[in-house]
């Protein structure tokens, strides 16, 4: 909970005091009504986030990419940061690539959720699964599966750094927040335990952004949401990022629906390693 207090900081105290039950944000920190909500968050270029507290509930609007510049000196510092934290030999001249999560947790907690997840999709009244396709991709879940699958993820993770470090002068690091008691062990992944450094200059708000690009002069990209591994090597290998922060804002001012160039919606889906 003092996570979620701490990242949602910038909300004004007043909206909070006077909701009843929900409270509806716009991107500029505006309160807004349920129509006028549900409709940005059809457009492409916003997410739409939940925050519980208490028996409020905030959810709040904001953008699925930014960019952004630190100082040069605030670079330097963290590029040492990293290469301590993860003992890589990481340089002025690197460009890191960060994959964060906020929370790693233990299966206890995922089972209850996954307990939660399913019993939203039973009748009341026989404790069915309604939807015979739901039935289908909802497999029972233990704490065999739970080990399989973060091996077999973790495999996958690997694969990716890999994948990545061959472009010229990256480095791949993964960073998380805050890991529960008797969470699955990481440590063939080289999972790195931020110092509160990363989420405060990059992460502020839970689950807006998981993805950072950050080039060695200081300039940085922020992904919230889905870009296949072929668009993240594009902006790696991009030196001037003009033309990507270009199409960002046409597609903020004109396009907010469909997005536009770099940022234009996929067709589908693709699964992808940042």
């Amino acid at each position: 909970m003092k996570y979620i207090l701490i990242s949602l900081f910038f909300f004004n105290i007043s909206i909070i005091c006077h909701s009843q039950q929900k409270s509806y944000i716009d991107i500029d920190n505006k309160q807004i009504d349920s129509t006028k909500y549900s409709k940005r968050c059809e457009s492409y270029i916003y997410k739409c986030i939940e925050y519980k507290l208490d028996s409020i509930s905030l959810n709040k609007i904001l953008y699925k990419f930014s960019f952004g510049k630190i100082s040069q000196k605030k670079t330097n510092q963290l590029l040492k940061l990293f290469s301590l934290d993860s003992k890589k030999d990481i340089t002025g001249e690197h460009i890191i690539l960060i994959k964060y999560f906020d929370s790693i947790y233990n299966y206890q907690t995922l089972k209850k959720g996954y307990n939660k997840h399913i019993a939203s999709h039973k009748e009341k009244k026989t404790g069915i699964i309604i939807n015979k396709q739901t039935r289908i991709w909802h497999r029972p879940y233990n704490e065999r599966i739970y080990n399989k699958d973060n091996k077999k993820w973790i495999k996958t993770c690997n694969k990716c750094v890999k994948k990545f470090e061959k472009v010229d002068n990256v480095k791949a690091l993964f960073y998380y927040g805050y890991a529960q008691e008797n969470a699955y062990k990481y440590d063939s992944l080289n999972f790195v335990k931020d110092r509160s450094v990363i989420k405060n200059t990059f992460f502020k708000i839970i689950r807006n952004f998981r993805t950072l690009i950050l080039k060695p002069n200081g300039e940085y990209f922020l992904n919230g949401g889905h870009l296949n591994d072929k668009k993240i090597k594009e902006i790696l290998k991009t030196n001037d990022w003009s033309k990507l922060k270009k199409d960002w804002e046409t597609s903020i001012n004109k396009y907010p629906n469909s997005g536009y160039g770099f940022f234009k919606k996929p067709i589908s889906h693709e699964r992808h390693c940042f």
